[in-house]
């Protein structure tokens, strides 16, 4: 939650941060199921990302996804966003730039990632869509064989 009433554009990247968190965690900002009574996914993140141990807050399915450089980026801005002084936290702007950089940079392993594939992998996702499934049928009798 908010660390003050009034409501600046420092604390709109807070609340930007907490948002940033919930995408990278995939858990709601409040619940008290998941974090004990009186806690929120800032206070239950904040520890793990202090001691830069990533691997329990951030999602199983985006783990498998982001590049790890690009995951300690996100987290890098996102803890900038949740700094507790309103005036060391970066402005929305410098935070837009970074998430863009960061982008870049997941994008362009993605192509590499692409292009590490083996050419058979290559060819298969080039075959229309119900090829395969219309080869099971003859994989299998081939094996019986």
């Amino acid at each position: 939650m908010y660390r003050s009433v009034r409501l600046t554009r420092k604390s709109d990247v807070y609340a930007f941060g907490v948002l940033l968190l919930e995408v990278l965690c995939r858990k709601p900002e409040l619940d008290e199921c998941l974090y004990g009574e009186g806690r929120n996914l800032v206070a239950w993140a904040k520890d793990s990302i202090k001691e830069w141990n990533l691997k329990h807050i951030i999602d199983s399915d985006i783990k498998g996804e982001i590049s790890p450089k690009c995951s300690k980026k996100f987290v890098s801005i996102t803890e900038r966003c949740l700094l507790k002084d309103p005036d060391l936290r970066p402005t929305i702007a410098d935070v837009v730039a970074s998430l863009e950089t960061t982008l870049a940079l997941q994008e362009k392993f993605n192509i590499q990632a692409a292009s590490s594939r083996t050419i058979f992998g290559r060819m298969v996702d080039m075959l229309p869509e119900n090829t395969l499934a219309f080869l099971e049928p003859c994989r299998h009798d081939f094996f019986k064989k």
